[in-house]
């Protein structure tokens, strides 16, 4: 097998806790060559001086942020850092890779890649299910949140967790050649929603290869059943759920525009179409146009949208068709 470079993402924020260990299992990948960019994210604890240190490694690159972006528009500035597209993952602060975990990935990626010409250059999006683990790395059970494959899915539910995520080139490129909305609601969810909307496929593992560390810092970790009850309590009572995931479907329409698959083109056209009038929120609702993987997801939308589909939240980002 030739040589096979990817290039690793870190987002850093007040992570000094856990980054050591997690870089180390980075930098001791197998199979593979890794160069891992760092942004941090204006860290005010001792996370900057380990960077520092770090610095010095060659295949290692650290930058600065002098605004706080937040982890997601901190990924997607960090790809648009990347020259040298193969491959490119991406990697939270606080876990730790199994040492195949990036071969893995990318053995996948070439296994799924057709041969024919024409399909090339489809991007494709790898990612995986997680083993839980408490603070100490104390093994916690294993969580899967494969994709059900339904077509709109990703419109309305992630199924990428960005710890896990890996792109191929073509995938990288289509990222970086659109601008970064404002309405993204986190970076993992908008690889899979870019990606998918554009005609490209996703590859899920069933076998994890990284501990996800779970504790009290976590940007997102696996919520406990009373989180999610309250939740989607919350979802149906404010909107906050239908809100977000039509807002962030319409800034991809806007970002990807002629690189949208016609589906999604049309499926956007009657979304859209149908907020303006409690008549056409019932009928799109009835013909089970919101999909998502999980039945109790489903409903909680199809509720909420049925209330809040006019909300001034969701109508200022209708697209006019």
């Amino acid at each position: 097998m030739p040589e096979i470079h990817v290039t690793v993402l870190m987002s850093t924020y007040n992570g000094d806790r856990f980054i050591e260990q997690q870089v180390e299992s980075v930098l001791n990948q197998t199979g593979v060559n890794v160069s891992l960019i760092i942004r941090d994210d204006g860290s005010d604890d001792g996370t900057r001086d380990y960077l520092e240190e770090i610095s010095r490694i060659d295949n290692v690159l650290v930058h600065y942020g002098s605004d706080r972006l937040g982890p997601a528009k901190s990924f997607i500035t960090l790809l648009n850092m990347v020259d040298n597209l193969t491959y490119v993952a991406f990697c939270d602060q606080d876990d730790l890779w199994d040492d195949n975990k990036l071969i893995r990935a990318v053995t996948h990626l070439m296994d799924s890649q057709s041969p024919e010409p024409m399909n090339a250059s489809m991007p494709m999006l790898y990612c995986s299910a997680l083993k839980l683990s408490d603070q100490q790395m104390q093994p916690l059970g294993t969580w899967s949140n494969p994709p059900a494959n339904k077509f709109a899915e990703p419109v309305y539910q992630n199924c990428v967790a960005g710890n896990t995520a890996v792109m191929n080139a073509a995938a990288a490129s289509l990222i970086q050649g659109i601008e970064i909305s404002d309405n993204m609601i986190m970076h993992d969810w908008w690889l899979y929603l870019i990606t998918t909307m554009a005609g490209g496929k996703i590859i899920y593992d069933y076998h994890p290869a990284i501990h996800y560390r779970q504790h009290l810092q976590n940007v997102r970790g696996v919520a406990s059943i009373g989180k999610l009850i309250v939740e989607h309590i919350r979802e149906v009572a404010g909107g906050a759920g239908i809100k977000s995931v039509v807002s962030q479907f319409n800034g991809a329409l806007e970002c990807l525009g002629e690189t949208v698959t016609d589906d999604y083109r049309k499926y956007g056209a009657q979304l859209n179409n149908s907020m303006a009038s409690r008549i056409g929120r019932i009928k799109f609702v009835l013909s089970g146009k919101i999909k998502a993987r999980t039945f109790s997801r489903q409903l909680l939308l199809n509720i909420s949208f049925l209330i809040h589909g006019n909300s001034q939240e969701i109508y200022q980002y209708r697209i006019a068709t």
